[in-house]
């Protein structure tokens, strides 16, 4: 009896220990006001539609919508309507939310515009309205237990959200391009329609996932654990889909064979994927029409994805302390750097600096030519950056800006709460994430448009159409480049006698389904609504 009381006692004690953890991640760390003294503000806050009690938030990942042609970012984008008068800017947003907590629209917008502007010039101001252009973004986040979930990524409302595949299965980051939305759950890879989260299809993959797919123009890509890469074509624009129960032509499928684990994600530019695997080695191919160009050779395992340097740079470093920066087209070195201690963070790219964190938390700003700028102590990893701040978690845990000229900390403040580092090259949005499904966007004060940091296409950009332009060879560089074509190296030679490029796996339809007929869509578990509402009915986001 005593044994049992005892029992119960040391339950109990673990299941307060659990809630006051929950609600520990739960609450937003700081006041308003605190954040307006670190000269930030918080957009908005959100719920990832999960159970706390049996699931967490996973993968997420930002999109920029509207970067494939100018004609995409048109019909994606919203406007927004500045009133400028003598004493201030007062706007009115496509986005912004209604009393029914839907985006009010543009043409509410304009409206609500006008009337600013006629009771402001009853009052004796001078007044003009001007229209802006703004890119929409997308917060895609994922669960432990199936979840895929679009956010309004400027003011937090959901989109959709959906189940894929099993419950028990593990969810891997998204990934999007203007059309689609791809996700990978246990060895299934999904496409999905952007706007609505609807299935286009599933395939099967011939090797376990290491990581969450990429997506180009024309394809999808999902790295394995042994080094694979396989890549589905997407369905051309404006194709039929096969109705149900009818079975589309098979496409081909590429894939190819690195050496050994793939070590990182995939990064995707317009006109290449690159990813590391093996000892030091990072692949680098076109997308249009799927061809591996060359390898860079690092002297240390490579740990982090590599990331674009504007126009035609990739950039990747090392546990060998390296930073290499060479020419997208060629592989040629175009310079490295060494920090002097292994790095096994990604690099972080913003307004011609690469910042890379090594291990004992040293922060290297290196200028986009390959030049040391400063460096800095006590940084886990870059989040975010702006014009005038570079936005680092350190390693107590606070959010800390940086001056981006001199490493010189501007604020400082307490994120513990939030376990899950969410890292933003793409805006200078900071998204803060807990385990529990709880988001939070701040910006700063001054921001209250986001600024995206890739390139947007115009009207003059070349062939609007296609402007990822398909080489008709791999590129060769010269005998002295270092990274050589991979197809000079053997040792790609896996003993494998089918041909590495042709289609991969047996005459199984890759749209067919996965595994046994579930419906990968059902309920999980039991019947309780996966999308109720998380704990009591109290809205944790009240104010």
């Amino acid at each position: 009896m005593h044994r049992y009381r005892l029992m119960l006692l040391v339950l109990s004690l673990l299941l307060i220990a659990s809630e006051s953890l929950q609600a520990q991640l739960r609450r937003t760390p700081m006041r308003a006001s605190d954040f307006q003294r670190a000269g930030l503000e918080v957009a908005w806050d959100s719920q990832v539609e999960l159970d706390p009690q049996r699931s967490s938030a996973g993968g997420m990942q930002l999109q920029v919508v509207g970067r494939e042609s100018h004609a995409n970012f048109m019909d994606t984008s919203y406007p927004v309507y500045e009133v400028t008068f003598d004493k201030g800017v007062r706007r009115f947003s496509a986005i912004d939310l209604g009393r029914d907590g839907r985006s009010i629209g543009g043409a509410e917008a304009a409206r609500l515009a006008e009337k600013e502007k006629i009771q402001l010039e009853a009052r004796g101001y001078q007044v003009e309205i001007q229209e802006k252009r703004v890119p929409s973004c997308t917060l895609y986040v994922t669960s432990n237990s199936g979840t895929v979930q679009a956010i309004d990524a400027e003011n937090g409302r959901t989109q959709w959200a959906i189940l894929v595949g099993h419950p028990k299965y593990q969810t891997l980051t998204p990934a999007a391009n203007d059309r689609y939305v791809s996700v990978i759950n246990g060895s299934t890879l999904y496409l999905l329609e952007r706007l609505t989260g609807e299935q286009v299809w599933k395939r099967t993959l011939q090797q376990n996932p290491a990581w969450g797919p990429i997506l180009t123009r024309e394809m999808v890509f999902a790295p394995s654990i042994n080094g694979r890469i396989e890549g589905h074509y997407l369905p051309k624009e404006n194709a039929r889909l096969p109705e149900p129960g009818k079975l589309p032509l098979r496409e081909p499928t590429w894939h190819y064979q690195s050496d050994r684990r793939v070590t990182a994600p995939i990064t995707a530019t317009d006109t290449t994927i690159s990813w590391p695997a093996g000892r030091g080695r990072l692949y680098v191919a076109n997308t249009a029409e799927p061809e591996v160009l060359y390898m860079v050779r690092a002297a240390g395992p490579i740990d982090g994805h590599s990331v674009q340097v504007p126009p035609d740079r990739l950039a990747v470093a090392s546990t060998d302390g390296y930073v290499y920066c060479v020419n997208e087209d060629d592989g040629l070195i175009q310079w490295e750097i060494t920090t002097g201690e292994p790095i096994r963070n990604s690099l972080f790219y913003n307004g011609g600096n690469l910042y890379a964190v090594t291990e004992s938390g040293e922060l290297h700003s290196i200028s986009s030519d390959g030049f040391p700028q400063w460096v800095t102590s006590g940084i886990d990893r870059v989040l975010a950056a702006s014009e005038s701040r570079v936005y680092a978690r350190d390693m107590q845990g606070n959010l800390v800006g940086l001056d981006p000229k001199s490493g010189g900390k501007l604020m400082s403040m307490d994120i513990s709460g939030y376990d899950i580092p969410v890292v933003n090259q793409l805006t200078d949005r900071i998204y803060l994430a807990a385990s529990n499904g709880t988001i939070t966007c701040l910006r700063e004060t001054n921001a209250k448009l986001p600024t995206v940091h890739v390139k947007m296409p115009t009207t003059t950009d070349a062939d609007d159409s296609d402007p990822s332009p398909r080489r008709e060879t791999p590129v060769s560089p010269p005998a002295e480049n270092p990274n050589p074509p991979v197809e000079n190296d053997g040792m790609f030679d896996d003993g494998m006698d089918d041909d590495p490029f042709g289609p991969a796996g047996d005459d199984e339809d890759p749209f067919g389904p996965a595994g046994d007929d579930e419906d990968p869509f059902g309920p999980a578990g039991d019947d309780e609504d996966p999308f109720g509402p998380a704990g009591d009915d109290e809205d944790p986001f009240g104010f």
